[in-house]
């Protein structure tokens, strides 16, 4: 597919423990990555709270995130916050959290139940010189 795309790659592994992928793509209606000039609409998800744990790593089919779909699609929202059993904010439901205080950014700790995404990986990267 030439030009922006949005893609989508799921991992599954069956009872054998033999993976199986999925590549999804969706081509965007414009050539180029655009900054979205109307901003976003988010809130708080309350239906339901992410728990943290070895497992929270794992987002594939976790079906906490199809219920968020769910969730977004009634909303209206662009996207939904979550939090997790301790009512801290861990992620939203299509991307992750940073804060930018003056010249320090945070981030929710994997402690906290956020995935460890291959997005956050790279601007803690860049974060840390």
């Amino acid at each position: 597919m030439y030009g922006g795309a949005h893609v989508k790659f799921t991992v599954s592994v069956s009872k054998d423990h033999e993976p199986s992928f999925l590549l999804d793509q969706v081509k965007l209606e414009d050539k180029f990555y655009t900054l979205n000039e109307k901003g976003l609409c988010i809130d708080v998800c309350q239906s339901v709270f992410k728990p943290a744990g070895v497992l929270s790593e794992i987002r594939s089919s976790d079906p906490l995130y199809y219920k968020l779909e769910q969730d977004l699609a009634k909303s209206g929202m662009d996207d939904l916050i979550l939090l997790n059993e301790s009512n801290r904010m861990v992620e939203c439901s299509r991307s992750n959290i940073f804060l930018i205080s003056g010249k320090s950014v945070f981030t929710p700790g994997l402690s906290h139940g956020c995935i460890p995404g291959i997005m956050r990986a790279i601007i803690l990267k860049i974060l840390a010189g």
